[in-house]
Order: C-alpha cells, then sequence, then structure tokens
C-alpha cells in the first residue's frame, strides 16, 4: 500500500486526531445520554456491537460523536476511534495500521495508571488532586477531588461530601458546554483556509474542557485527566508513525516498534525523533518489536 507525500501528512492527521479523540466517549457516556443518542450510537454501530463482548462502549459513543461533528476527516477518524479496542492482526488496510498504532500508544500511556479496585457504590467520579496527598509529616491524608469545569475556570479542591449534585449532573453540564465547539461551522471554514488552525485549536478546546475530567475511574485511580491520556497517546502514536515513515504502509512482519517504558523515556524518544536524531531498539533495554 504505498503512500504519496501527501497521503503520508493526511494519514499522520488523521493519526494524531484519533488519538486526540479516542477516548471522547468516556466524557459523554458519564453524562445523562438520552434513549435517542443510545438507539442512534446503537444503529450506527450495530455491527461492531453484535460481534462485540462490550455492548455500548464508550469507543461506538466517540466514534459516533466524532462522526457526526464538524471535525476533520469525520468518516476515517470515526472508524479509528470505533475500533481502537479491537484485535487487530492482519494488517490489510490503512485503517488497521493506524487503528493498531492507536491502541499501541493508548496502552503505552495507560501503563502510568494505578490500578485498584473498590465497590461501584464508593468510586468517586472525580479526578483526585495529587497535591492533596502530599504530607510531609509522612502521615495518611484524605482523599480530596477536583470538580468538573473548565480548565481556565478551576476551583479549589473538595472532600467527596463537599460535592453537591450527583456526577452524572456536573459531567452533562461541562459536555452541553463542550458539543456546540464540535460542531462550530467555523471549524470547517478555519479547515478550508488554514488546516494547521484547527490542530491548534482542538488541542486547546480539549485542554480547556477535559483537563479536569479523569481518563478512567472504573478500574484505575482518577489521577489523570482524560486531557493528559489524549495529549500523550497522540504524542506516542505520531512518534510511532514518524519513526517508521513511509515504510509504515509496506506490508511486513516487524511494522511496529513497542515503546515500553517509563513516560520521561518516551518524551526523550519524542524529542529525539523531532530534531532529526537516529533512534534504534539499542538505545533502551526497554524498546522492543511487536
Amino acid at each position: 500500500m504505498p503512500v504519496n507525500e501527501q497521503g503520508y501528512k493526511k494519514w499522520k492527521d488523521v493519526l494524531y486526531l484519533a488519538s486526540s479523540f479516542h477516548d471522547i466517549g468516556k466524557f459523554r457516556q458519564r453524562g445523562k445520554m438520552s434513549e435517542e443518542l443510545k438507539s442512534a450510537v446503537k444503529k450506527e454501530y450495530n455491527y461492531e456491537i453484535k460481534t462485540a463482548s462490550s455492548g455500548l462502549a464508550h469507543q461506538f459513543v466517540g466514534a459516533y460523536i466524532y462522526k457526526n461533528s464538524k471535525l476533520p476527516y469525520r468518516e476515517e477518524v470515526s472508524t479509528i476511534i470505533s475500533k481502537h479496542h479491537d484485535n487487530l492482526q492482519n494488517l490489510v488496510s490503512e485503517y488497521e495500521i493506524l487503528t493498531k498504532i492507536v491502541s499501541i500508544a493508548d496502552r503505552i500511556s495507560s501503563n502510568e495508571r494505578t490500578d485498584y479496585s473498590a465497590p461501584e457504590d464508593e468510586k468517586v467520579k472525580y479526578m483526585k488532586s495529587i497535591i492533596s496527598k502530599v504530607s510531609l509529616a509522612n502521615r495518611q491524608k484524605e482523599d480530596y477531588y477536583r470538580p468538573l469545569t473548565r480548565f481556565s475556570l478551576a476551583e479549589s479542591v473538595r472532600h467527596p461530601k463537599e460535592f453537591t449534585g450527583t456526577s452524572e449532573e456536573h459531567y452533562e453540564r461541562l459536555w452541553k458546554e463542550f458539543e456546540p465547539l464540535l460542531k462550530d461551522n467555523d471549524l470547517e471554514n478555519l479547515w478550508r483556509e488554514n488546516p494547521e488552525g484547527v490542530y491548534e485549536r482542538l488541542y486547546y478546546l480539549l485542554k480547556e474542557y477535559t483537563s479536569t475530567v479523569p481518563s478512567a475511574f472504573y478500574y484505575s485511580e482518577p489521577d489523570i485527566s482524560l486531557f493528559s491520556h489524549a495529549s500523550s497517546t497522540a504524542a506516542i502514536a505520531v512518534a510511532l508513525y514518524a519513526q517508521l515513515g513511509d515504510k509504515l504502509f509496506e506490508k511486513q512482519n516487524d511494522r511496529f516498534v513497542y515503546a515500553s517504558s517509563e513516560l520521561s523515556r518516551i518524551e526523550e524518544l519524542i524529542r529525539r525523533l523531532q530534531n532529526n536524531q537516529n533512534v534504534s531498539s539499542s538505545d533502551d533495554p526497554e524498546l522492543f518489536g511487536v
């Protein structure tokens, strides 16, 4: 599947967008999803839901949200989002190759989460404040959490008992502020005039509206924001894409390099790639092929 320079740039942009929005369905799911919306998602991804064990999972919700927005490459990106949890083996199309990269980058980024177990009714669905846990006296302190707000309007951390209303109401309120910005016709106008400006706008939109949204709370400590997880996933995915170059779309056995490492090492890898420095698996014992 050889691609020219223009095609290579397009697929890199598609990969960046799919990585940045791969978990946006989690945000939407935590609010008050109407039965009409649920039915629309099921109708759109009926085949996938019938064959997947996850049912109406966040990847289908996120794909539907993206497909019905004014964001670039709606068909391509929504396809990748909907399949990024699939166990893809035979990579025969550009979509499957890029989906595999998103999946790998997602797993690498998720390695920084701390797994935990708690009864469903005890799980706090807000982002935990790490600073509030710091103790110079080496004593256990109570957990405090960040209210769901825009980044620029951040409020003081609170004890779980200080929250009023339900988390579902808080998620829905923040989502209702965010969603119209994804459907703004100005995005399409800007895309025609200045495509790079769209990427910058979307980066700051995600930062503004997902910096206080935890990336996960069902199976791990909610101390990492959706924005942090999405941006690190996108950075890792694009770095892998840059390292593989135009050989990515050539049929070969060892197509991917899986960077299993601490984020500080991954950041160094990205920096070196940006500076056009050579990188090989011998540079870090934790780099290995998959």
